[in-house]
């Protein structure tokens, strides 16, 4: 009996789905990437004027593009198992034109 086996019956064993895992990992990177570039682009808040990311600031119409987004976030994930099986069949037709 091998170590994945045992921790299965013991209930240890979770198994993680190729979807949920990437979905995440895109909308995660994604939001970090908007962020970085709209506090980088900004002026900074100090008066010296050092260009440092931590420094710059979020405009109202910047916070309005992240409501937005997460608005489109929440409606993306009320479809979710529409774009599952969108995904999946897209898989399948990937795995089958691959040799």
């Amino acid at each position: 009996e091998n170590k994945m086996q045992k921790l299965e019956e013991e209930g240890a064993y979770l198994p993680i789905d190729w979807y949920p895992l990437s979905r995440d990992c895109i909308f995660y990177s994604l939001s970090i990437v908007i962020l970085v570039v709209s506090v980088s682009t900004n002026e900074p808040s100090r008066l010296d004027k050092k260009p440092h990311i931590i420094e710059g600031c979020v405009t109202w119409y910047e916070s309005l593009i992240y409501i937005i987004l997460y608005a489109l976030y929440i409606a993306f994930m009320y479809k979710s198992a529409d774009f599952r099986d969108t995904a999946e069949k897209i898989k399948e037709q990937l795995l089958e034109t691959c040799p």
